[in-house]
Formats: structure tokens, C-alpha cells, sequence
């Protein structure tokens, strides 16, 4: 059904995620007819709506405007249409600027093959309020519903809300807690129940739940102050956090799930270099191991020049294989109106040079606010669940899409 969007939509490029992580660790075949998929997404993730004839600009490496292409009517666009390591946005009249802000979406073409080779959905976009185009067919994610009685009062992920635990179509089942501590992030057993365990309206009787006795595990730690966020991890989804605090170094302890759940961890330390804020960011995913977090502040990260067409930087000490990198700017548009900017381009490497697609050319008064450079070395395989500010991708399989051992860094100068 075609119909006009009047509600607070995410504009999302769905892509393949699959096929990219399963790239770096295997030499699979490409599909020869490579699509991106482009859905407009509820606020509430209710639901997605195809976007048929969404403008998609196309710029050469050199960040110059090639052509204009538009998808079909389910919202795809052939990646064959677009040259190699020319960069696909979406056109920045179409995307959310009621309050000054321009968004939009720069890849290699690359990159975006091994994205979309064997399908799968990865949104990553801004949300737009009254989408200007007419959508296409519109979906609702499957969701399920159980009705629940806690005798025992205990802890569930998702959380109980009405007497009822609604389990959205990533989720897979339900985690149950038993006498957890706000104040050290550990609890004395735990439970979890799968998706296919259970059945829509039925009524779950969380004592019913066999409930495992956490055994704790070590964690070590070498730098001065790390912030550590640790949660259950099953089927490739990241339940909510159950520990998330900064810690001194020394020897400290977490509680570990029980199976099928595995842990999680995040460790994250900043360092403030002559105004170069940088967030060094180091992720496990283990079910018991005791875990040794070094002081992650050895690279060298050093930013060497910016421009509204280019970021250069040099590193020392790390191979990234990938690179996020954008500009925060202010400038004055063609009809004399003051915006501002945020533009960013994904690269499968870092070469130490990142060049920005002229996506709006008749900007002028440009004046930079400041640069963001992510650079993430995934050590044999895998993708971040920790990006700041930028976006957090919590949906991975365990087998083949995350890393046990991932290195990135955030850098953040103001200019």
C-alpha cells in the first residue's frame, strides 16, 4: 500500500550486515546482483515502510558529484549502479533538517558489495519527520506477547511491564534475576528462558525458571580508571546492561550468566592529548574466562589536518580495518540560511586519509566545529557493538559475527 508518512520515521539503509562480518573471516562468493534496501522505520520500531524512488546521490572518490539514482518500488538500488569506491548518499533534502541538521549515509561501493552480499537488514540513518516522498508497502515487526506471574519478585530482561513481557522480533527469550544489587552489579543466580519456548498469550511462571548460582569471575585492570559495561549476550543480541561503572585499577569481580548466556564486556579509558579527546574502547565476549584489560592509551592518534573536503590523521601502533570519519560544521546555504552540518563517510581501511563527498555544493561561510575519527581493528573478525554517539549495533551471531578480542578508538576534536 502507498501512503503518505506523518509520524516520526528514521530514514535506515538496510543492507547485508552478514555477508561483510562473515567477509573477513572466509572467502565467500559475491552475489552478482548486489542490493542495498532503503526503509523508512518507526520511531518505536513497530515497523518499517519501503521507500520507493529515494533520491541517492553518487560522488566520485574525490568527493564530486557523478549522477543521481532513485530506487525501485520496494526501496532497492543495485550497488552495480554505482561505480567502484564512488560513495552512495542519500540526498540531504530528504533526510531530517527541521532543526539545522543535514544527515546522510557515505560508503565505499566496496564495502557496500560484501554488505549486501548474502542479504540480511543493518539499518544505520537519522530520523526524519514527515517524510516528503510516498512510501511503499509497510510491515510490522512480529512481536510476542507473554502474560507473566512472579511469585518471587524477580528481575527479568525484558522488563515485566503490566504483567506482561512483550519480546520484539530481535529478542531472543527472556532473562530472569534473582536478588540483584544496584549498587555492585552482582546477583546470586540467574535464569533464561528461549523464544521458542514459549508461546503468544501464555501465562509463564517465572519460578517455574530453573535459576543457576552466578559464580564470579576476575577482572584485572591496568589502567588508572577504566569505565566497564558488561551484559548477557545470546543468539547474537545484547540483553541490557547489568554492571556499568568506572573502576580504579586493581583486581575486581563480576558475576558470570548462566548458559546459555554469555558476558559481555566493554572496557572503555579516555585520554585528553592537547585537546584531542580519545576514547580507547576494548570488547570480549566470553562465558567464564577471567579477563586482564591493559592500559589501552599506547597508540598514537594524531590528527595532521582538516578540511570541509578532507581529514588527514596518522596512527602509530594500530591497523584499522575500518574508519568512520566526519565534520561537524556551520555554513549558509543558497537561499541565505544559516545550518548546521554533520557528515560522515564509513572506509574499509584506514590509510590515514578520508575524503568527504560534496553532497551540498552551494554552501558557503563554512566554518568547522569539530572532527570525529573512529577507527576499529577487529583482531580476525567482527564489528563493534560500542560506537559513541555515532551508533550501536547490538545484533550479532555469536559463531561467525563478533570478535572475541576488538580494539577501537574515538577521536574527538573540537576545531
Amino acid at each position: 500500500m502507498a501512503s503518505t508518512l506523518t509520524t516520526n520515521f528514521r530514514l535506515t539503509l538496510a543492507v547485508g550486515l552478514s555477508a561483510f562480518l562473515a567477509a573477513c573471516n572466509s572467502s565467500e562468493t559475491v552475489n552478482e546482483n548486489p542490493q542495498l534496501r532503503f526503509v523508512a522505520e518507526q520511531s518505536d520500531l513497530s515497523g518499517y515502510c519501503e521507500l520507493p524512488d529515494l533520491e541517492i546521490l553518487v560522488h566520485t572518490p574525490e568527493g564530486e558529484y557523478h549522477s543521481t539514482l532513485y530506487t525501485n518500488n520496494s526501496g532497492f538500488l543495485s550497488l552495480t549502479d554505482i561505480p567502484q569506491q564512488h560513495l552512495a548518499t542519500v540526498a540531504p533534502h530528504l533526510t531530517n533538517h527541521n532543526k539545522g541538521e543535514i544527515g546522510f549515509v557515505s560508503e565505499q561501493q566496496e564495502a557496500l558489495i560484501k554488505l549486501s552480499a548474502n542479504g540480511g537488514d543493518y539499518f544505520i540513518g537519522t530520523y526524519v519527520e514527515n517524510y516528503p516522498g510516498e512510501l511503499g508497502n509497510c510491515y510490522d515487526y512480529p512481536k510476542l506477547t507473554v502474560q507473566v506471574e512472579n511469585p518471587d519478585n524477580l528481575l527479568t530482561d525484558p522488563q515485566i511491564r503490566d504483567g506482561y513481557i512483550e519480546l520484539a522480533q530481535d529478542v531472543p527469550g527472556i532473562v530472569v534475576y534473582e536478588q540483584y544489587d544496584d549498587n555492585t552489579g552482582m546477583f546470586s543466580a540467574s535464569g533464561y528462558i528461549s523464544r521458542d519456548q514459549l508461546s503468544q498469550d501464555e501465562v509463564l511462571v517465572l519460578s517455574d525458571i530453573p535459576l543457576v548460582t552466578s559464580e564470579p569471575f576476575n577482572l584485572t585492570l591496568e589502567a588508572e580508571l577504566s569505565f566497564i559495561e558488561q551484559r548477557p549476550f545470546s543468539n547474537g543480541y545484547q540483553f541490557s546492561q547489568k554492571f556499568a561503572d568506572f573502576l580504579q585499577a586493581g583486581a575486581h569481580q563480576l558475576s558470570t550468566f548462566t548458559a546459555p548466556l554469555q558476558s559481555h564486556l566493554a572496557a572503555v579509558q579516555f585520554e585528553d592529548d592537547d585537546g584531542q579527546n580519545i576514547t580507547h574502547v576494548k570488547n570480549w565476549l566470553n562465558t567464564d574466562q577471567d579477563v586482564n584489560v591493559p592500559d589501552l592509551s599506547t597508540p598514537e592518534f594524531q590528527l595532521i589536518d582538516v578540511s570541509p573536503d578532507a581529514i588527514t590523521y596518522q596512527l602509530d601502533g594500530l591497523e584499522p580495518e575500518l574508519v568512520f570519519a566526519g565534520i561537524h560544521f556551520t555554513a549558509t546555504n543558497g537561499n541565505g540560511e544559516a545550518a548546521s552540518y554533520y557528515q560522515y563517510v564509513w572506509l574499509q581501511s584506514g590509510e590515514g586519509a578520508v575524503v568527504l563527498p560534496k553532497v551540498v555544493s552551494d554552501l558557503t561561510d563554512i566554518e568547522l566545529n569539530y572532527v570525529v575519527v573512529e577507527v576499529i581493528d577487529t583482531e580476525g573478525g567482527g564489528l563493534s557493538t560500542y560506537r559513541p554517539n555515532l551508533m550501536e549495533l547490538n545484533k550479532f551471531n555469536p559463531e561467525n559475527r563478533y570478535t572475541q578480542n576488538l580494539r577501537a578508538l574515538y577521536f574527538n576534536k573540537r576545531l
